[in-house]
């Protein structure tokens, strides 16, 4: 289950948002306006000072990863009728910015995890690919996401001895997630909500799923097809498993987490396809969600050094149209906004002394893809 890519609280009439899109997931919210550095600026000929939608701020900050605007409205100010219903205008102040592609100190607190909790992130996520091995026969045309959600439910708990950390989940601004796993069908991105959907011959589905053994979490991801999948719905999954495999590879001692988003977007774009940047990996260990975040697009050689000890997840989600999506009416289902195709593939990743060591695979885990393993 992928985290939003910055860090946003919504309160009594306050936003704060931090990080790159952070402006826009609120837009989806509350139609915020803000005088973004963007509309600012001092350009030839142009020295407009006009506030611009967050739309645009935060597509031009999705330009420059390592931008970090914190965005606050003081406590008094009234929402108004129109904000109240979700509709109003905000104006707001961005209190810091960094520069873009600046080398401002993050205050980013990453857990290295002990050998012993290695050991532990291991078991953890060989149970999370486990329970993809069990559903993936179940995954045919006729079937219900519902159906599947409650497989796999009483596989984790009453085989496993897991316990589905998705249910009941609720970070601030959501609701509960009501259900043990995610399931995202055709032009669901992430977060889908098993219900009554019926699978029918041709869809493609992401199967999401994090369970927590002894207090550990494993989290991990794959697509599946329903039937025969149309010749552009394959190619999109494939490539976006590939663009997985190319952030992971990415993965060392002394490397950056710039280099995982650059390879992830390089391989993306060269097939014509569109990374989604507001959600992101994340760090995992006893927490669900820890830091870094990590992007699936940037730049080489930015963010932060990667350091043995370090665990997250790679999860690009990959869009066959644009990279624009909305949430829909449940409050965690995303979608695209074009309507088009996405594909989304996970595994949880340890910086090693040496490089890098996957501990989310299982007998079933699709193998690195064969161009990939050549090289």
């Amino acid at each position: 289950m992928a985290p939003p890519t910055r860090n946003t609280t919504l309160s009594r009439g306050t936003l704060r948002g931090e990080g790159r899109s952070g402006a826009r997931f609120a837009l989806a919210r509350f139609r915020v306006r803000v005088p973004h550095p963007a509309a600012t600026r001092a350009t030839e000929g142009n020295r407009s000072k006009q506030p611009v939608s967050l739309a645009r701020a935060g597509r031009f900050a999705q330009e420059f990863p390592c931008q970090t605007a914190n965005y606050s409205v003081p406590g008094g100010l009234s929402l108004g009728r129109g904000a109240a219903r979700a509709s109003g205008l905000l104006r707001v102040r961005p209190s810091t910015i960094l520069a873009p592609f600046s080398n401002a100190p993050r205050r980013v607190a990453v857990v290295l995890k002990s050998a012993e909790e290695i050991a532990q992130m291991r078991v953890a996520g060989r149970l999370a690919a486990e329970v993809l091995d069990f559903i993936a026969p179940h995954v045919k045309a006729g079937v219900t996401t519902a159906a599947l959600d409650q497989l796999c439910h009483e596989y984790m708990v009453g085989v496993q001895g897991t316990v589905p950390a998705p249910l009941n989940y609720a970070p601030p601004g959501y609701p509960p997630f009501p259900k043990s796993i995610c399931t995202s069908v055709n032009h669901q991105v992430c977060h889908g909500v098993p219900g009554d959907k019926v699978l029918k011959h041709g869809d493609v589905l992401n199967i999401d799923i994090t369970v927590i053994k002894d207090g550990y979490h494993g989290d991990t991801s794959r697509m599946f097809y329903v039937g025969e999948p149309s010749i552009q719905a394959r190619r999109l999954c494939e490539v976006t498993y590939e663009c997985m495999w190319h952030g992971i590879l990415a993965v060392r001692p002394g490397g950056y987490l710039g280099d995982i988003g650059a390879a992830i977007q390089r391989h993306a774009e060269r097939h014509g396809y569109s990374v989604v940047r507001e959600f992101c990996g994340h760090g995992i260990g006893r927490r669900f969600h820890e830091e870094p975040q990590v992007l699936h697009y940037g730049r080489p050689g930015t963010g932060l050094e990667l350091q043995p000890g370090m665990i997250f997840t790679v999860e690009p989600m990959i869009n066959a149209g644009r990279p624009a999506i909305r949430e829909l009416a449940d409050g965690w289902t995303i979608v695209t906004k074009d309507h088009s195709l996405s594909a989304q593939w996970e595994h949880t990743v340890l910086v090693t002394e040496t490089g890098f060591e996957i501990l989310t695979l299982s007998a079933g885990a699709p193998p690195m893809p064969a161009t990939l393993a050549a090289a």
